[in-house]
């Protein structure tokens, strides 16, 4: 077949926005751009997390969420590591990409204010009300020796509504 240059130009412009800055080896750091401590954060907490280098990026932006991890379901589990109770999701809504703002601790359910969309993050951010109809991307993370967190790739799926390559 023949390539047209300007068709391969749009692939790789769509590839770019299923990937965010997120990284092998990516620290992962609080609003202020300080390393997350795995220590620091209490069971039942919540905090807007970025990639080292990249506060404020909006696709890159993340929740981290502390739980005893007895909380978590068995399909969450099998999804990936669970880093001392730690789980690490998009910020971004899959219904229309709004930021997640309220964490509901007692049902560990993230709500979005934009449409009333809530994901379950103890279980695997599934969405369980609202017009979502996709889970939240898990960044894959693991603990260093020294008590930090990194993430061991981006997410695994596209964040906010990847309307760009869902029929």
């Amino acid at each position: 077949g023949v390539t047209i240059p300007a068709f391969r130009r749009i692939e790789r412009s769509i590839d770019e926005l299923r990937r965010t800055r997120w990284t092998e080896g990516s620290v992962v750091v609080d609003s202020d751009g300080e390393p997350v401590v795995i220590d620091r954060i209490a069971e039942g907490e919540m905090v807007t997390v970025y990639p080292q280098g990249s506060v404020g990026s909006v696709d890159s932006q993340a929740v981290l969420i502390r739980e005893p991890l007895d909380r978590f379901t068995d399909e969450a589990r099998l999804l990936g590591p669970i880093v001392a109770g730690v789980v690490v999701h998009s910020k971004l809504c899959t219904h229309m990409a709004c930021s997640l703002g309220l964490y509901q601790q007692s049902s560990g359910t993230l709500l979005c204010p934009c449409h009333q969309a809530a994901f379950d993050v103890l279980d695997r951010g599934q969405p369980v009300a609202g017009p979502a109809r996709r889970p939240l991307p898990r960044l894959p993370i693991r603990l260093t020796d020294d008590g930090f967190l990194v993430a061991t790739g981006d997410f695994p799926d596209a964040v906010g509504t990847g309307f760009w390559y869902r029929p």
